[in-house]
């Protein structure tokens, strides 16, 4: 029974580990051209949050 949940654990974040690389990837295609607004700019924001996670999950 708890080797289940342990499981269960593991595929979840293995899963939302491989959700969140996806759509990073995605996000940044998508953005990679966009209307910069400066320095407070939300999206660049974004897309190096997105690059530093995909470096730390490599």
């Amino acid at each position: 029974m708890q080797e289940q949940k342990i499981k269960k654990r593991a595929l979840f974040i293995a899963a939302a580990l491989l959700a969140l690389t996806v759509f990073s990837i995605f996000f940044s295609a998508a953005e990679r051209f966009h209307e910069c607004h400066g320095d407070g700019c939300a999206v660049c924001l974004l897309l190096q949050i997105a690059e530093i996670l995909n470096k730390e999950i490599q």
